[in-house]
């Protein structure tokens, strides 16, 4: 998720309210209301859990105060907070559904596998089961599978996001045009010097473009709802 928070300005996050009750009749009103009391969101026809949400609510809160220990922790910070997790969560979901298309898919073992390089689960290099339940059950309150489940979404959108990443370098003439509009002054050693960087930047650049512009199809093909601020 960290790749998406850098660039969540680019997000398309559509918000729709409650219709009035004298016009959508009882039945729509409590099937609504149901929604509002146990989901988070709703992106297309994919639904995000309230208890979904707390779950990555409080993993995002362990982490922003495990790196900034001397953060006070007021309602604005948990009010940004909140809403950035919601935005990252209904962007997964948009990517989540696309490689699902695409026939991509997360494994138990590599979910497994993932989690064991995790430093926070490791003691003296190796993977600490202890530490690992302890974090899940105490720190999050969900139970392993509920939070391997969600590991699994994330690393399916990090192949997707893989998969669009790999684009062909620009040629070598675009590349040189591209280097000089960008450095008027540089000279042709400067190029040279600075070829092997400037592709890669390049590359990297039009990676992000494409990712972002798959993002608004898709919102646009998906609608959002969110209900966090429905009771």
């Amino acid at each position: 998720m960290r790749f998406i928070r850098k660039h969540k300005e680019t997000m398309l996050l559509v918000t729709l309210g409650f219709f009035f009750l004298s016009i959508i009749g009882v039945g729509s009103y409590l099937f609504i209301g149901a929604d509002a009391r146990s989901l988070a969101a709703k992106v297309g026809k994919s639904k995000i859990k309230r208890e979904t949400f707390a779950m990555n609510y409080r993993q995002a809160l362990e982490g922003l105060q495990a790196s900034r220990p001397d953060l006070e922790i007021t309602a604005d910070v948990e009010n940004a907070l909140r809403n950035d997790v919601l935005r990252e969560l209904i962007i997964r979901e948009l990517f989540l559904n696309e490689a699902r298309l695409l026939g991509l898919r997360t494994t138990k073992s590599e979910v497994a596998n993932d989690i064991a390089r995790r430093p926070l689960f490791q003691t003296e290099g190796r993977f600490d089961p202890n530490k690992y339940y302890q974090f899940i059950l105490r720190t999050l309150g969900v139970l392993p599978k509920d939070f391997e489940a969600e590991r699994a979404k994330e690393m399916t959108t990090y192949k997707l996001r893989g998969l669009l990443s790999w684009i062909s370098p620009p040629t070598p003439h675009n590349l040189e045009w591209l280097y000089r509009v960008e450095r008027p002054t540089a000279t042709a050693a400067d190029f040279e010097k600075d070829r092997l960087d400037f592709a890669q930047k390049i590359q990297s650049e039009e990676a992000v473009a494409l990712l972002n512009q798959l993002l608004i199809q898709l919102s646009q093909k998906n609608p959002v709802k969110t209900y966090l601020d429905q009771q």
